[in-house]
């Protein structure tokens, strides 16, 4: 293998390790951001999904999207807000 081969395999892992060790904290964010719904399993799976894209979710239980600003932006096909 030549060395930008090599540089960019290397660059690969560790882009995969963060992306893995960054959605791990998921679940535990999305529990804090849906624990005041009256829709948990829906909000957990919008949340984890949002979450995953974006590799972050705003702090508490509603508002602070400007935190995330991926997380505040994602739309869904008619335009309404994706991530809660």
């Amino acid at each position: 293998m030549g060395r930008f081969q090599i540089y960019f395999f290397v660059f690969l892992v560790a882009s995969f390790a963060i992306m893995q060790l960054s959605t791990v904290k998921c679940p535990s964010a999305c529990s804090v951001r849906c624990s005041a719904t009256h829709h948990p399993g829906n909000c957990m799976d919008v949340c984890i999904d949002c979450c995953g894209k974006c590799l972050c979710v705003p702090s508490g239980t509603f508002g602070n999207k400007d935190e995330c600003p991926c997380y505040r932006d994602r739309l869904t096909q008619d335009g309404l807000p994706k991530c809660l």
